[in-house]
């Protein structure tokens, strides 16, 4: 009998349970009864998960080159992913009669697939048709950071961005377009490499009329 198990009809149910690999690599869960053994596991250090990982891998974690990159890989993740500068203002100014699109191309982006958590890099294109206000050149690409530096995928990532851009920018329209290779696809699974995705999110006129969505699409062309 463990101590405090889910208990359901005289049936103890795990408490915690989690999809995995048998070493013969077959699909198995893990099971967990005792919440006093999960809590544990959550007051853990990462350094020590980690550590054990390396193990599982058949590496050794004393030699010389492994014996602090867990330590390493905590920084690492939280600076990536919890960065400090991830909350901003959006700084904005008068349009001063400003009406015609506005775009910032070219953006580098990098991001981690929640699925497998390895890399998604490529390069974002924001365009927005003000309404009252501009913003700052340098608060479009923080935008697309800020929801790029998550465990993501890309097309959530397009969606954010440009929904957050028109419910703070109040613009006539936004029109976000990304294009990123997945290194899901291209180091693991069917391995294609260099095969890139394009996710675009079109709102306001950008939407809504057609020739302002061709001025984006042919002037992000490269």
């Amino acid at each position: 009998m463990c101590v405090n198990c889910n208990k359901k009809d005289d049936i103890y149910l795990p408490t915690l349970m989690i999809p995995a690999k048998s070493r013969d690599g077959e699909d198995i869960v893990l099971e967990m009864y005792d919440a006093d053994e999960i809590d544990m596991l959550e007051r853990m250090e990462p350094e020590i998960l980690m550590y054990f990982l390396l193990k599982r891998i058949g590496e050794n974690p004393n030699r010389e080159g492994l014996i602090d990159t867990p330590k390493r890989w905590v920084k690492w993740m939280n600076e990536f992913l919890n960065p400090k500068d991830r909350e901003f203002k959006l700084t904005t100014f008068d349009a001063e009669g400003m009406d015609e699109m506005i775009i910032v191309d070219n953006i580098p982006f990098y991001s981690f697939c929640e699925h497998h958590i390895a890399p998604i890099v490529g390069y974002g294109h924001i365009a927005y048709i003000p309404n009252k206000k501009i913003a700052g050149l340098s608060k479009l690409p923080r935008t697309l950071d800020m929801f790029a530096h998550r465990l993501q995928n890309q097309e959530r990532i397009t969606m954010q961005t440009a929904q957050y851009l028109m419910e703070h920018l109040d613009p006539k329209g936004v029109a976000v377009s990304l294009t990123a290779r997945h290194f899901c696809m291209e180091m693991r699974g069917v391995k294609k490499h260099d095969t890139w995705t394009t996710t675009t999110k079109l709102t306001g006129v950008f939407q809504s009329d057609i020739s302002a969505k061709q001025e984006f699409l042919n002037r992000i062309k490269k």
